[in-house]
């Protein structure tokens, strides 16, 4: 008979290596953290945000649910204020969660062969295996909610327990927590899973209201201030309404047909290698007459997960498409296709293949780090930046401490953390009162849009040049100035 079960080469090279699969998940995300802590003591443009932005609250600036920052804020209290390790930590345990859970649904519907290749397929997606780690973060909060719902979802498929369903309604918070578009995904597997006539039973059983008070008490008070504080929370909703001048040309008044194109393109990016590494692999497969069929048992539960992700990205378009939206960033699909892997694990099994994909995705994630290594090393990545020279230029102008206004949040939030001044290790910057400094790239004049009101400049324009603390040998220019109120 051709032909093989789901990874049914048991007891090979592939089951020896699934053994070792949660090990290999640690030892990477260790080492992810060891790299990124060996770089350098500032921060990237997504780990600068956070400073002097870890207040506790529940609406901040950055149009975010505030969990990231409440998190990150515990881990600077328990590190003393490390910056990079505390923003290493917390990112790439996430990562390392959303691989450990990817891992551990698959299993449970595949086996551990499965759930090895689950944590392959993401290698092939590049918003998981290369941008979460060089940058990211609320959209690797994201990622790990949405695969945390997953995982509670296929547990109650196997026993409605009250633990399990607690464990659904925690899911389904931390994904709310970690950024709005989560619920692109969590509506539509709720809908999916009503959609189903074997399934259904698990959101109507008595026990289902424990999800429910789970994640009202966990989002409730959120979701308040976010409607109370609309505009601070929905701020970054314009950037999807920013034109992409290279589909311009596409855009038709009054629809978002120019935002289709971009969420095709986004979705291509996403998906893209994934599904041609696939079809090559089952390809070979059927040639070579060793083709592994999916669990006709686990047929309802791989229908339900397919259907949300179709219903979840359908219902984006006709958003994108009706509200006439010109831009779709990747990381905007994070919770749409964060649960693929699984589904292309389980449902699209690979035979013989699986091995060599394995491996291949190894390579790949080998490469990343290589990659990150690199990029600090030669290339102008935010880690290169010699902010101790350009903190010494600041307070050669004021040696008294004032707030840092830069036209680049990171410029301003790393020059802070290099003087030692406040946000350094309070949860906010210092105010603005009689003093500031503006910071900015370049030699232009400085930015007429960051000057505060009713400040005139104290000390006329200074510019230097700062070379990149790596193997590139580059230069960057930079200028500061000093500006004082004008007394009324």
């Amino acid at each position: 008979m051709q032909g093989i079960e789901t990874y049914g080469h048991k007891g090979g090279a592939l089951t020896r290596l699934a053994i070792w699969a949660p090990l290999l998940i640690v030892g990477y995300t260790l080492a992810l953290l060891a790299l990124r802590v060996s770089l350098s003591t500032y921060l990237e443009v997504d780990e600068a945000q956070f400073v002097g932005n870890v207040d506790i609250r529940l609406v901040y600036a950055n149009s975010h649910p505030p969990l990231y920052n409440w998190v990150l804020r515990a881990m600077l209290e328990a590190s003393n204020w490390d910056w990079a390790f505390s923003t290493g930590i917390v990112k790439y345990g996430l990562l390392g969660g959303f691989y450990l859970l990817t891992w551990d649904t698959a299993r449970r519907l595949g086996g551990r062969e499965a759930g090895l290749v689950a944590v392959a397929a993401a290698a092939f997606m590049p918003q998981v295996s290369w941008m979460s780690v060089h940058t990211l973060a609320h959209s690797t909060m994201v990622l790990t909610g949405t695969a945390a719902t997953l995982h509670a979802f296929v547990l109650l498929t196997q026993k409605c327990s009250t633990f399990r369903y607690a464990w659904f309604g925690f899911a389904l918070g931390l994904g709310a927590l970690a950024k709005y578009n989560f619920f692109l995904f969590a509506i539509p597997l709720l809908v999916a899973i009503l959609w189903s006539g074997e399934l259904r039973t698990i959101l109507w059983r008595r026990k289902a209201a424990i999800s429910l008070g789970v994640f009202s008490a966990m989002f409730a008070p959120t979701m308040v201030a976010a409607i109370l504080n609309f505009a601070a929370s929905s701020g970054r909703m314009e950037k999807l309404y920013r034109a992409d001048k290279d589909l311009v040309w596409y855009d038709v008044p009054g629809l978002g047909v120019d935002g289709l194109l971009s969420l095709a393109t986004a979705s291509a990016a996403w998906l893209g290698l994934a599904i041609a590494v696939w079809g090559i692999a089952r390809w070979r497969d059927a040639r070579d007459g060793a083709q592994a069929y999916p669990d006709p048992d686990t047929v309802e539960i791989r229908r339900c997960i397919g259907r949300a992700i179709l219903l979840a990205i359908c219902t984006f378009a006709l958003i994108v498409l009706a509200a006439d939206m010109h831009r779709v960033h990747e990381r905007y699909l994070t919770p749409i296709f964060a649960a693929a892997p699984v589904l292309m694990s389980v449902s699209w099994p690979l035979g013989r293949s699986a091995l060599n994909v394995t491996r291949f995705a190894g390579t790949l994630f080998f490469a990343a780090l290589v990659g990150f290594w690199g990029m600090a090393s030669f290339g102008t990545h935010r880690y290169a930046y010699d902010y101790d020279a350009i903190a010494a230029e600041i307070a050669e102008l004021s040696p008294n401490p004032a707030p840092i206004l830069a036209a680049r949040h990171d410029d301003g939030a790393n020059a802070t953390l290099a003087l030692g001044w406040e946000g350094t290790t309070s949860p906010r910057f210092q105010t603005v009162g009689d003093r500031a400094i503006l910071l900015w790239r370049g030699t232009r004049d400085a930015p007429v849009s960051r000057i505060p009101e009713g400040f005139e400049p104290a000390t006329g324009v200074h510019r230097f040049k700062m070379t990149l603390s790596n193997f590139s040998g580059k230069r960057k220019a930079f200028a500061i100035q000093l500006y004082e109120r004008v007394s009324p």
